[in-house]
């Protein structure tokens, strides 16, 4: 067997097993898609977080930073890791207290106004679609290099896949 059709072969049956495991185990209520249903050991929890952070997106623009500006860059990396722990130490605790799910929710229901929960979907969409641009290029860059395939089709194939799990399981 070619080591190209081996390649195909392994990849695919690697999706298909997680896309069986998707709708298996897919989500049937609100909580269940946003907090698993509070059934994940929080070290769990935190590694899955931890994993979320060190995406392609982060590597990518990071590395990126740093090679562009050179040494001082390393003060945005600092900036970008403590931001992230901090946001996740000082606001989690009150989204769970709270027993909202995101944070325009939370924003909206504890300031009481509809203008505090737009804004705050305003900042999510902003660094939502600034995170993903860096991540779909992640993707399309391991896709079409592993694949041997455009980094167009790369890229499309990547979206296909986290659509298909983050509509099952959340």
């Amino acid at each position: 067997m070619e080591l190209q059709s081996l390649i195909y072969l392994v990849v695919g049956f690697t999706f298909l097993v997680y896309i069986t495991i998707a709708i298996v185990t897919r989500a049937s209520s609100t909580g269940e898609f946003y907090v698993a249903g509070k059934g994940i050991h929080p070290v769990a929890n935190g590694m899955a977080t931890a994993a979320d952070w060190m995406s392609a997106a982060s590597f990518i623009s990071m590395a990126g930073l740093i090679a562009f500006i050179g040494y001082d860059a390393s003060a945005y990396l600092m900036g970008w890791t403590g931001g992230y722990v901090l946001l996740a130490l000082l606001l989690a605790p009150y989204l769970r207290k709270h027993g909202k799910f995101t944070v325009p929710e939370f924003i909206g229901d504890r300031y009481c106004s509809k203008a505090a929960r737009i804004v705050a979907v305003v900042c999510l969409i902003v660094a939502s679609i600034t995170y993903v641009i860096g991540q779909m290029k992640g993707v399309g860059v391991a896709f079409s290099r592993f694949l041997e395939i455009e980094f167009e089709m790369g890229v499309l194939v990547g979206m296909c896949i986290v659509f298909i799990y983050a509509v099952l399981g959340g």
